[in-house]
């Protein structure tokens, strides 16, 4: 009995010599390189599964780094991101990129995450919150004055304009909205509706079929992003008004792009650069989480995509993503 008790005092040290020997798990995770936890507003649409390639193509790239991809069902699934976000932080990631379905509503869950790791805002400033690392993305008021110059020059600066926001409230969408209004300001443009459409392409064709409900014969529309400009085509479609209306997308999607190209009734896009987005974020969440200086802001830049250059511009699209035609 006594030769027993003693090999189980000596089991029970080496376990707790072995037990003390151990890293926790988020010194483990660190030894191994750097975690990214990258949060688009879904996967749903076109642009964002965009931003994931960036987003792994960077993962890729650069040694010792994982990257955690992860998002809500939709851009109105806010509880659903808020829920990522949280989820990502139980996952003891060292960085996040996130970009904020609705940002005054994400704040709080990201001003918590901020405390422990560095935050960057993808996409969808949070303009009035210090605590990020930085915003990287457009400058939407920037691209929607492009939109709206575009707008000027091919309607000689006179006729009737709609507007079809996206979410109430989303920065990106309200930011792309501005910038088309100042460029038309003082001009004989006349803005004479503006309608909501969570930045959906089913919601793009209710909204379209709203503003010709109330302006029949307005001239030309400007959508904030390309699904609703693609559900505002099919309303203008069904009305045979293709041929009568300007319509303008944003985003440079390349189904978008593919209906500029063949002349089908999108007449514009100002594209976006989520690919960029995704990869850039992920090197600098890294160089952040590593203690390296961050700029304050970095802008993707924005392309206006006519029939001129659609051809082009999908090419180089399409490259980038490793696709090939």
């Amino acid at each position: 009995m006594v030769t027993l008790a003693i090999i189980l005092l000596g089991v029970l040290l080496l376990l707790t010599a072995c037990r003390g020997a151990l890293a926790p798990e988020s010194q483990q995770k660190k030894a191994q390189g750097t975690t990214v936890g990258f949060v688009p507003k879904a996967l749903n649409q076109e642009f964002w599964i965009t931003s994931k390639a960036g987003a792994t193509d960077a993962d890729k790239q650069m040694s010792d780094v994982g990257v955690l991809v992860d998002a809500g069902s939709s851009e109105l699934a806010i509880d659903e991101q808020i829920a990522v976000v949280e989820d990502m932080l139980t996952k003891q990631v060292d960085a996040l990129a996130v970009a904020p379905t609705a940002p005054d509503q994400l704040k709080p869950v990201l001003e918590r995450a901020s405390e422990q790791v560095p935050v960057l805002i993808i996409d969808s400033d949070i303009p009035s919150w210090d605590g990020k690392t930085t915003y990287i993305g457009t400058d939407n008021v920037e691209g929607g004055r492009v939109a709206g110059e575009y707008i000027i020059d091919q309607m000689n600066g006179s006729g009737t304009l709609a507007l079809i926001n996206g979410i109430p409230g989303a920065t990106s969408g309200e930011d792309r909205i501005a910038g088309v209004r100042d460029a038309v300001k003082g001009t004989d443009i006349e803005v004479v509706a503006e309608v909501a459409a969570d930045f959906a392409r089913a919601e793009g064709v209710s909204a379209m079929e709203d503003i010709l409900q109330n302006n029949p014969d307005v001239n030309a529309v400007f959508a904030a992003n390309d699904e609703m400009a693609l559900g505002a085509l099919e309303a203008l479609k069904a009305r045979g008004k293709t041929e009568d209306v300007l319509l303008v997308g944003y985003d440079g999607t390349e189904e978008a792009t593919q209906v500029v190209l063949k002349d089908q009734g999108i007449d514009a896009t100002v594209a976006q650069d989520p690919y960029e987005m995704g990869k850039v974020g992920v090197e600098e969440a890294v160089a952040a989480a590593k203690g390296q200086s961050v700029k304050k802001t970095i802008n993707t830049g924005v392309t206006l995509v006519t029939a001129k250059n659609a051809k082009s511009y999908l090419k180089e699209y399409r490259a980038r993503l490793g696709e090939t035609g």
